[in-house]
């Protein structure tokens, strides 16, 4: 499963990258409104993966303490404030985590980019590209397609569909109070 997730992972990259190519969307370095403002929506499989990985780093406890802090206000891997910071499991970060600020949502049956709050303020002309090349039919990524794709590669219960997406640090609670 996790060679199967990591192949996914790389497949978003490579979708955002093919999106920032041809609109000029970039993250500031460094930046980290996102995660310091906010959890994202993971997969089970997602969320095992990363628990796994804090275990394997002795991180662990730590990262729980945080999740039961953070609550819903920030992700509980992010280490910084919301302008100067990194994700703790980079490498691993969610599906969500990579297309933020870089795919749409459907409204009324046509994609409507979900535009970063930085992105809109740092490069106003990269997101009016990004909006013209949606609005006129241009690929882009697409949350829903991205998540379904994640949450089916969770194993499932014999006969049951596969657990919808949680947010993260719940998710992580529960994955790491079970670990122990």
């Amino acid at each position: 499963m996790r060679h199967a997730l990591l192949a996914l992972y790389q497949a978003a990259d490579h979708a955002v990258a093919g999106f920032a190519d041809a609109t000029g969307l970039r993250c500031p370095d460094g930046c980290g409104a996102c995660c310091a403002n906010s959890t994202p929506m993971v997969s089970s499989l997602e969320a095992a993966a990363i628990a796994d990985e804090l275990v394997r780093r002795g991180r662990a406890e730590a990262v729980l303490a945080e999740a039961r802090v953070a609550g819903d206000r920030r992700c509980a891997l992010y280490d910084g404030d919301d302008r100067h910071g990194r994700c703790t499991v980079y490498a691993l970060r969610p599906v969500m985590c990579r297309l933020y600020g870089f795919a749409a949502v459907q409204r009324d049956g046509q994609p409507d980019l979900s535009v970063c709050r930085v992105h809109a303020m740092a490069i106003p002309e990269a997101v009016g590209a990004a909006v013209a090349l949606v609005d006129g039919g241009g690929a882009v990524p697409e949350f829903a397609d991205w998540a379904a794709q994640s949450v089916a590669l969770a194993p499932a219960a014999a006969g049951t569909a596969p657990a919808p997406a949680r947010r993260m640090n719940d998710a992580l609670i529960e994955v790491l109070e079970g670990a122990r």
